[in-house]
């Protein structure tokens, strides 16, 4: 399972910069430049939770390869090599966390 979160505040419309690692399993995931972005590094089904500021109803967007997932599911299937960043819809939104937990790998 992969765990990263945050205490900075992210502008709107910015990818979360991810600056606490608490679990990032090296065969499954990595970081991008920066670490505003999630690499999946294997194809198969994952089950994702994002979650933003626990006083207000904000909520994360992902955007995979930089496009705007809309399916609200948090099972989804990713190729190998998918970028995977969680753009806030709004400003102060800190802090946030996402856990993806690898359902079942392909290859």
């Amino acid at each position: 399972m992969l765990h990263v979160a945050t205490t900075l505040s992210t502008a709107m419309d910015d990818p979360v910069r991810w600056t606490v690692h608490t679990s990032v399993p090296p065969a499954l995931f990595t970081l991008g430049q920066h670490a505003t972005s999630i690499v999946v590094l294997k194809t198969g089904l994952y089950h994702v939770q994002a979650r933003a500021n626990k006083n207000r109803r904000v909520h994360l967007h992902v955007r995979a390869n930089g496009r705007h997932m809309v399916d609200p599911s948090p099972c989804h299937f990713f190729t190998k090599k998918t970028s995977l960043e969680f753009v806030s819809r709004s400003t102060n939104h800190a802090p946030a966390e996402v856990r993806i937990v690898a359902v079942h790998v392909f290859d």
